[in-house]
Order: C-alpha cells, then structure tokens, then sequence
C-alpha cells in the first residue's frame, strides 16, 4: 500500500478515535487483539476487516451476530465489498469514516 488511511471512529455525534492505517489488512472488534477496538456488547470479538488491494479499500464482515452496514446496506459474511470514501461504515453503535 503505497498510502496511509486515516480512520475515524464515531459515536453518539463526536469523534471517539482516529487511527491511521499503513498496513494492508486491518480487524475491528471488541477485543484487545483488534488493531481498532470497539468496546461495544453488540460487537463481535472480530467483527470485520479492512484490507487495501491495488490502493483500493475493501471491507468484509467477519460472520458477526449483528452485521456490518456500509451505508445502508448489511454487507454479506465473508465477502470483501469495495468502501467507497464517500461511504459510512456502521459497526454496533459505531459510525467509521
């Protein structure tokens, strides 16, 4: 990946966390483990991963209990959805950007 990803992390309208991201694969969770913890009990342990192929962002839910949206949509378990950047990432309570 030839660029860094800057990620933010929102809840109940403010900016919780940012995280930049300079590798290609990622996980979001509720555990420690996670490279960007979501400390939430609807939140899955691995939730979903972000991965960068050829500088574009994928995400893939993780087979969690609650889904992954990405806008409006639920993603499929198990299968990587292009993230456009105009695009929100919802994650149990959370909003990713």
């Amino acid at each position: 990946m030839n660029r860094a990803i800057e990620l933010r992390v929102l809840g109940e309208g403010r900016i919780l966390s940012t995280h930049r991201l300079t590798g290609n694969q990622i996980t979001l969770g509720n555990t420690s483990l996670a490279e960007v913890p979501l400390q939430f009990p609807t939140v899955s342990r691995f939730h979903a991963e972000i991965v960068v192929v050829e500088n574009q962002v994928e995400v893939r839910d993780l087979g969690s209990r609650n889904g992954t949206y990405l806008g409006a949509n639920k993603l499929e378990p198990h299968r990587s959805t292009a993230w456009p950047s105009a695009a929100s990432l919802r994650i149990g309570p959370y909003e990713l950007r």
